[in-house]
């Protein structure tokens, strides 16, 4: 809903397999058949392992904002996205640690949220605390891991209250699930009343299984 992830490959691993080309040529005869293929598996496997090695280049795009009309929804959809950038830059700092997947976990699940108050404006309250307490805290506790993280420090202190905290993001990744199904509860009621209704007409016109039983 916020951003769009745009992934760009490296031309790396390209250019490592083409140098191998032109170092085996220099250096090495190439009139046989089996020098080809040794040379074919050689650039081949320098792309494959610079492509493990090099990762993409990743970039996010603005989305245009979705705006409901309502000014409240609207500045919590504002506060949302603010949220999901700000949780973006901190997971890219912390990309490669133990952290980054559940960083990612969180950022999936708070624009999901956010995506839900756009669709029904009367989850509003429910939103808004969930935006108030436990985003601030979420990004209060990352930017805490990131800074001890940057003493490169394995102290008491420091290792205890990091381990803390990547233990304490499981949690909050179950608590943003809970919130993010508690969104729905309201459509779960409507459509489980719908197939209510649908059955019961479905009986009253003799079209259920049961009115097939002999």
């Amino acid at each position: 809903m916020f951003m769009n992830e745009i992934r760009k490959k490296s031309a790396l691993p390209i250019y490592g397999a083409a140098l191998i080309w032109i170092i085996y040529c220099l250096f090495f005869p190439l009139y046989k058949p089996s020098h080809f293929i040794w040379l074919i598996l050689g650039s081949v496997a320098v792309y494959f392992v610079l492509s493990k090695l090099i990762p993409d280049s990743v970039t996010y795009v603005e989305e245009e904002p979705v705006l409901t009309g309502d000014d409240q929804v609207d500045a919590l959809l504002q506060a949302g996205r603010e949220a999901v950038i700000n949780l973006r830059e901190t997971g890219a700092r912390l990309s490669g640690t133990v952290v980054s997947a559940k960083i990612s976990r969180i950022i999936d699940l708070t624009e999901k949220i956010f995506e839900k108050l756009a669709d029904d404006p009367g989850s509003y309250s429910t939103v808004k605390r969930f935006s108030d307490y436990f985003l601030p805290t979420t990004t209060k506790l990352l930017e805490a891991y990131e800074n001890m993280l940057a003493q490169n420090v394995s102290g008491e202190n420091i290792s205890g209250t990091m381990d803390r905290i990547d233990s304490i993001l499981d949690t909050t990744i179950t608590a943003y699930e809970k919130q993010l199904d508690a969104l729905f509860a309201n459509q779960a009621l409507d459509i489980e009343t719908d197939i209510t209704v649908l059955q019961s007409m479905m009986k009253s016109q003799g079209l259920s299984d049961t009115d097939f039983n002999l």
